[in-house]
């Protein structure tokens, strides 16, 4: 009888330690169901956002339009005057007046461009913006000017045209302004033009 007694006594003593401990884990259960998911959070703070030069460095591997983080680069760049846009596509560019143009047709557009340097830059960007987004494509110079480099008296401005065709595909539909931005000297540098584009 006292062997039934201990028994029933030890067995009774194992259960309620057994329910403690699964009342102990039911306790701790809800506290991490409802411990706030960080996920997105993280996602957006830890996002990766280039710096201008390394965004405007990227670039050169793009062969067609891309978005361009207006923030990073139009916003800080210092105006120069050393460039001019002349024509888009044949027309000479009037302040005021769009040149309207189909989604999808090439955009062509043509001048001079020097740096600050009075060097002609390697490579550029041509630049359509709107305050909707900022869009971007990589040009080059090399065209024959023997009148810029004899009017800036700079033989080393012989090469400064450029011609840039690209077609719009890429490019959402609005009214842009046209421009040139390089990066020279550790700065961003922009020519604006009254040069305006309606995409449509």
């Amino acid at each position: 009888m006292k062997k039934l007694l201990i028994c029933t006594i030890l067995a009774l003593a194992l259960s309620a330690c057994g329910e403690k401990e699964v009342s102990d884990a039911a306790a701790q259960s809800p506290q991490q169901a409802t411990a706030p998911s960080q996920g997105p959070t993280e996602t957006v703070a830890s996002a990766a956002v280039s710096s201008g030069p390394r965004a405007f460095a990227d670039s050169a591997n793009e062969m067609g339009w891309f978005r361009l983080n207006d923030r990073e680069t139009m916003a800080v760049a210092k105006q120069f005057t050393r460039c001019a846009i002349e024509r888009v596509n044949g027309e000479k560019p009037v302040k005021g007046q769009p040149i309207v143009l189909p989604l999808g047709k090439d955009l062509s557009v043509s001048g001079w461009i020097a740096d600050p340097l009075l060097h002609t830059p390697a490579r550029f960007l041509l630049v359509l913006r709107s305050p909707h987004g900022t869009y971007a494509t990589n040009a080059t110079a090399g065209r024959k000017r023997a009148d810029v480099a004899s009017a800036l008296k700079s033989e080393l401005l012989a090469d400064a045209g450029f011609l840039s065709q690209k077609p719009l595909t890429a490019v959402a539909p609005g009214e842009y302004s046209v421009s040139l931005l390089q990066f020279a000297d550790g700065q961003y540098v922009t020519c604006g033009s009254a040069a305006r584009v309606t995409v449509q």
